[in-house]
């Protein structure tokens, strides 16, 4: 009698499952920072759109108030957005207290001067940005992710600010929002800066908000003519800076002094030179 034939498969030997793992290792290492690399320019795109609309609703907001720009600070409604904290509404029931962070700091901006011009609440969040987080008694859910410089409409002891668009001579070399982190939560108010102005050239100029580093070592930046553009960070004091999650990092002088960031950062900052210079 015939018998029948069974096909036998050889097993993997150990040696044979480690040079696997150790080829699928490789790969992995070879292909994950370039995975992060093309998620970050993803938020990059994603960032610079959201600065355009921004600047575009700041624009046609002050074409439809006589040129008078939106406050930078954000306590009123002619302020561009309200900070969440100072939202009144009841959120909606049934949300998580992350959604109800993030529909909190929406509902600020909805209340400010440029949702009519710009109606995606989503637009002042880079994708990047790590928060929000829910809000404790301590901090807040830190959603929006730009700023206003405090030389542009706000009551500010450093500088004279600029209230009116046609104050800007140099439209397209002053910024009008930067993105910035701040890790105790919410962006509140206007972005501080040290800003010696251009009799010094500039030098002493000091931090006081943070930059931010969302998206690598690149930072976006909108400008007063309604162009955005992305600055990458040349110090690396600078990139530490903007990334630290320290709540005592304000106020930062910058290592070396002086350098190329601060300088950039310094130069396109709005306000009315006191030099008679103009803005």
């Amino acid at each position: 009698m015939k018998r029948p034939h069974y096909k036998t498969h050889r097993a993997f030997t150990l040696m044979e499952l480690l040079v696997v793992i150790a080829i699928l290792g490789i790969l992995a290492a070879l292909l994950l920072p370039a995975l992060s690399k093309a998620r970050q320019h993803a938020w990059s795109v994603t960032c610079l759109a959201n600065q355009k609309q921004l600047v575009a609703a700041w624009m046609m907001y002050a074409d439809e108030h006589n040129g008078r720009i939106p406050r930078s600070t954000c306590h009123s409604s002619d302020s561009w957005r309200i900070q969440a904290t100072e939202v009144t509404n009841v959120p909606p029931p049934g949300l998580d207290p992350l959604a109800t962070a993030i529909w909190q700091a929406q509902e600020g901006y909805k209340q400010g001067a440029l949702y009519s011009y710009a109606q995606d609440p989503k637009i002042i969040h880079c994708p990047g940005d790590p928060r929000p987080r829910p809000a404790t008694s301590f901090d807040d859910p830190g959603y929006d992710s730009y700023s206003i410089p405090e030389g542009l409409n706000s009551v500010s002891s450093r500088y004279q600010p600029i209230l009116k668009h046609s104050e800007i001579a140099h439209t397209s070399a002053r910024y009008v929002f930067v993105e910035e982190f701040d890790p105790r939560g919410d962006n509140k108010s206007s972005w501080q800066l040290v800003d010696t102005g251009p009799l010094a050239d500039y030098q002493g100029s000091s931090w006081i908000d943070s930059p931010a580093v969302f998206h690598g070592r690149s930072s976006s930046f909108a400008w007063a003519d309604g162009h955005a553009s992305n600055r990458r960070w040349v110090e690396i004091d600078t990139v530490k800076f903007a990334a630290s999650r320290d709540w005592t990092k304000f106020n930062h002088d910058p290592d070396p002094p002086d350098n190329a960031d601060i300088i950039f950062i310094a130069t396109g900052f709005p306000f009315l030179r006191d030099d008679g210079g103009n803005p």
